[in-house]
């Protein structure tokens, strides 16, 4: 095996931050240390702490490494939760460090949220006192209630989706490679919500939702983060995909409208096909350009998450202070009044024929003298005769 791990370097002396690829050759290792870092790398999350005690293993990467590799051997690329950051001499940095080296900032003006790795983390003023009339001094308008109520709704519901905790992953060798997934219809759910969220003309849409929300909330801190986030996400949306030995022309919102307006939610037309098609030809695998649009879509999701724990309990708190709440038009279909429980035709004839496989099979065994340990045989048989008639008669 063959490991790419990206890591962050931030010069002290010029306040650059670069990303560095690092390359390992497994097979150079003595075998218990091969087998540390197999394990290590093969985990989920991945083991943080093994790899980075390994790291002086590692060399910096460059085009020749991968040229004349055997075809059997498999190349994985990998970055840690949360990103490992070094500074120019090589010694390894918290991500408090490399932003304060990077935006010249004390390390008291710098909040980072936990379990949010991916996140650029923001310069916060100091909390706004609460005022005694807050809710009073809080003036959303009905039509921005209303769109506030949608965005808390939406993203809610987009985060209960499995396919939130589970994204895809990606798995290839010089043999071939293949894409892990929940299964097509909850992909088709997730990202059904997403582009509620995404999508400019939706009233409930992130970015209005943070405009909005920013404009009249009373904390100025919390404001702050917002539009922060609001200007990160929009920055990512302009970003070329990342991912290592791939440099890729378009941007993360162009990969993320072609796949909407021809994979999902839209009937593609001939020019929204024809970008699509040279995209696959840049990612050189339609598998991988596939996986690429998850991996955007989750990490545009986790930035939208960065603002959103604000947005969503300090809204609702406001509403249900000021007692200014609005009826949606609609809400999202929930598995409930019978919803989720009816079976199909497939399902009630499958337990049609092993309800009455039970039955017959137990009848015949009976009449056969009720011998040990051949009941399951009878129902066996039964089974496979009552599905051959099933056959026989459709």
């Amino acid at each position: 095996m063959y490991i790419i791990w990206n890591i962050f370097r931030v010069n002290r002396k010029n306040r650059i931050k670069s990303r560095v690829s690092l390359f390992l050759n497994l097979n150079d290792c003595e075998p218990k240390t091969r087998i540390k870092l197999e394990m290590a790398i093969e985990s989920s999350p991945k083991d943080r702490s093994v790899i980075i005690v390994h790291k002086y293993l590692f060399r910096e990467y460059s085009n020749e490494d991968l040229s004349n590799l055997p075809k059997s051997e498999r190349v994985c690329g990998i970055c840690l939760e949360p990103p490992y950051y070094e500074d120019e001499t090589g010694q390894e940095i918290s991500m408090n460090e490399a932003i304060t080296i990077e935006h010249n900032i004390a390390p008291q003006h710098i909040v980072i949220l936990p379990h949010q790795p991916y996140m650029q983390n923001y310069v916060l003023s100091q909390d706004t006192p609460c005022p005694k009339n807050y809710p009073q001094c809080v003036n959303f308008t009905e039509d921005e209630i209303k769109s506030l109520s949608y965005f808390c709704r939406d993203f809610k519901e987009l985060k209960a989706k499995l396919f939130y905790r589970n994204p895809p992953s990606f798995h290839s060798s010089f043999d071939g490679c293949r894409l892990e997934s929940l299964s097509v219809d909850q992909i088709q759910a997730y990202i059904m919500v997403f582009r509620r969220l995404y999508m400019s003309k939706e009233s409930g849409n992130f970015l209005n939702a943070c405009t909005i929300f920013a404009s009249k909330y009373y904390n100025i801190r919390i404001n702050n983060w917002i539009r922060g986030g609001a200007d990160e996400y929009s920055s990512f949306l302009n970003e070329k995909p990342i991912f290592p030995l791939q440099n890729f022309s378009f941007n993360n919102k162009s990969l993320i409208d072609t796949f909407l307006y021809t994979k999902f939610a839209h009937q593609p037309d001939e020019k929204k096909c024809e970008r699509y098609a040279k995209m696959v030809v840049e990612a050189k695998n339609e598998l991988f350009l596939e996986y690429q649009f998850y991996e955007t879509l989750h990490n545009a999701v986790i930035i939208m998450a960065n603002t959103a724990q604000f947005i969503i309990p300090l809204f609702e708190k406001w509403q249900n202070d000021s007692q200014q709440k609005v009826e949606l038009l609609t809400r999202p279909f929930l598995n409930t009044d019978g919803r989720g429980t009816q079976l199909t035709v497939e399902e009630k004839h499958q337990n049609q024929i092993q309800e009455k496989s039970e039955k017959l099979g137990n009848e015949l065994w009976v009449q056969a003298g009720s011998l040990e340990g051949q009941r399951e045989k009878y129902i066996a048989s039964a089974k496979n005769e009552l599905e051959n008639l099933s056959k026989n008669n459709h």
